[in-house]
């Protein structure tokens, strides 16, 4: 019998006549072939609970003042066991923020030292979150900075036992998405406190369980090892618009996309085996061929840079004539898209707040406007699609932050032997050159460069 469920993840009691919470339960993920047992032990000083599964164990601590803390979370934190104890590459750091009232209630878990530890916290909401940081004309990094100022005031440390090398998960209630507007990965990229020892982060806005991420990102990685499901999966969508290419920065755009097509442009009729397969590598599609590109059930991966407005994909308006299509070309509608993505492990979505549709006239109060994540943004829309991983950000990034991932996915899988392959059979591509062409490119936008042996 299920006695509770997050997502896929079932949570049921093997059977005993307990009526508190310690006995065994067995956890498994629907659809897949994983299962666990943890086990509730009453902790030594009995007001508490120490949980057991695969061999790990982890010490469970709460403020003294909610007494129905356990039994409230007991499925979350049998979920933070399951997920630390499942065989991932990844070090996990895990957090549960939800809204009780005018309380903040914060789970997280660790496994950094032996026991692990699950703490419990509440705290009164903040009463504001800056978010000058959204502003492009704001100082980024002065604007961050005081952020993480008042985040680290309000909640102190969020993982205080975090050793390097940790990837941070962290799950939001549907009351508490106003979470979102603390820039955690910014406090990454700027290396703030404690979030040096953290090397990216993944949000949960949905009902999955930590679990089940934790389980998908295994199996992308898994798949991203494969070189016939890469060349096969792959979705490169690159968006060109008018307004972009007259910046000052236009040059350097046009030369990152020649980049992209000299390196994309060798994944061609690939030979593998028997079989013959291409990386797909499109500039400014139609709405039609993007819906076309998302649907194809061969479609593992997608990376695609795009311009919001107003929380929508727009299409590519530039054209190497200079002249814009006289009839404006509109946005893409993902409302088809409902349920039809689940075969898409990984969407990888860059440029303007994907995440967040921030209403500039809202004041800095957590409840006050525009929430992230929120139903009308392009990433709440991916994830409803069934997409199993989707990432965006909440500020505005740079087409030269898509440029750098697509680089690093060329040059840190199987597609860096291919294209060393073709350089070695095809005299008029040279690799050295165009890693050098590219490496220029990095170096004038602060990107650390192509190493490779």
């Amino acid at each position: 019998m299920i006695c509770a469920s997050i997502g896929r993840l079932e949570v049921q009691r093997k059977a005993d006549r307990a009526s508190n919470l310690y006995g065994r339960y067995v956890l498994s993920l629907r659809g897949t072939q994983e299962h666990f047992q943890v086990e509730a032990l009453p902790a030594a000083d009995h007001s508490t609970l120490t949980l057991a599964c695969g061999g790990w164990h982890w010490n469970v601590s709460r403020d003294k003042g909610d007494k129905q803390a356990l039994s409230r979370l007991l499925p979350n934190l049998l979920d933070f066991c399951m997920a630390g104890a499942m065989d991932s590459q990844e070090s996990p750091g895990l957090a549960l923020v939800q809204r009780e009232r005018d309380q903040v209630s914060l789970a997280t878990s660790s496994i950094f030292v032996r026991p692990g530890k699950i703490t419990m916290r509440s705290l009164p909401m903040p009463k504001m979150i800056p978010t000058d940081f959204l502003f492009a004309s704001k100082d980024q990094s002065a604007a961050t900075r005081q952020s993480f100022a008042v985040f680290s005031q309000w909640l102190g440390a969020l993982l205080p036992d975090a050793t390097p090398g940790t990837m941070l998960f962290v799950k939001l209630s549907p009351s508490a998405l106003w979470f979102m507007r603390f820039p955690l990965t910014s406090y990454i990229r700027f290396r703030f406190g404690e979030f040096t020892n953290f090397t990216n982060i993944n949000w949960i806005v949905t009902d999955r369980s930590f679990s089940e991420v934790v389980y998908s990102r295994d199996q992308l990685r898994r798949s991203l090892a494969d070189l016939v499901t890469l060349l096969r999966g792959t979705v490169i969508i690159v968006n060109r618009y008018a307004h972009h290419i007259k910046s000052i920065f236009g040059p350097q755009i046009i030369e990152a996309v020649e980049i992209l097509g000299l390196f994309l442009g060798r994944l061609k009729d690939v030979r593998v085996g028997q079989e013959q397969y291409t990386l797909r590598f499109v500039i400014d599609p139609g709405a039609r061929e993007i819906m076309e590109l998302l649907l194809d059930q061969t479609t593992r991966f997608v990376f695609a840079d795009f311009h919001t407005v107003s929380g929508k994909w727009q299409l590519g308006d530039y054209r190497e004539n200079g002249i814009r299509p006289e009839i404006p070309l509109g946005a893409v509608d993902f409302s088809p898209l409902r349920g039809k993505l689940e075969h898409v492990q990984l969407l990888r979505i860059f440029h303007c707040n994907s995440a967040f549709v921030f209403d500039e006239l809202s004041d800095d109060a957590p409840d006050h406007g525009a929430q992230p994540a929120a139903p009308d943004t392009i990433v709440r829309q991916l994830l409803e699609s069934g997409a199993q991983i989707v990432e965006g950000g909440i500020t505005t990034e740079s087409f030269f932050e898509f440029f750098y991932s697509v680089i690093q996915l060329l040059f840190k899988t199987g597609l860096y032997f291919v294209l060393e392959s073709t350089s070695l059979s095809d005299p008029s591509f040279s690799l050295s050159g165009a890693i050098a062409r590219c490496n220029k490119l990095l170096r004038a936008r602060g990107f650390d460069l192509i190493l490779v042996s």
